[in-house]
């Protein structure tokens, strides 16, 4: 998985990225009994609340819905051209990717401070 379709605010930035940098957050995942528990409830929302397969049904019918509304707007203020509609799809794609291969992302994380 590249790091564009991990893009998001991921355990990387908020612990090394000035501008994400969380303090708090830094000093809880010192603790390894917290680095644990954090993994497997992320996990766990993967696993059921958040499974991959539904997330990607549900961006389907979220561009399935969205689309048509958004495409009259962005020809309106910025033109037939201008590339809106596919970038608007390959945020979907990116989140698509970031809800498929989560688990294996999530599993592969260091626990080293």
């Amino acid at each position: 998985m590249t790091a564009d379709l991990t893009g998001h605010l991921t355990l990387s930035a908020i612990l090394h990225e000035e501008e994400m940098y969380d303090p708090v957050f830094a000093s809880l995942w010192r603790n390894e009994q917290f680095r644990r528990a954090f993994r497997d409830r992320i996990l766990s929302l993967a696993g059921t609340r958040f499974e991959a397969n539904e997330m990607s049904e549900y961006i389907d019918a979220y561009i399935e819905e969205t689309l048509p509304l958004l495409r009259p707007t962005w020809e309106r203020f910025y033109g037939p051209d201008s590339g809106c509609e596919e970038e608007f799809l390959a945020i979907m794609e990116s989140h698509r990717a970031f809800f498929a291969h989560r688990r294996e992302a999530v599993e592969a994380w260091e626990f080293g401070v």
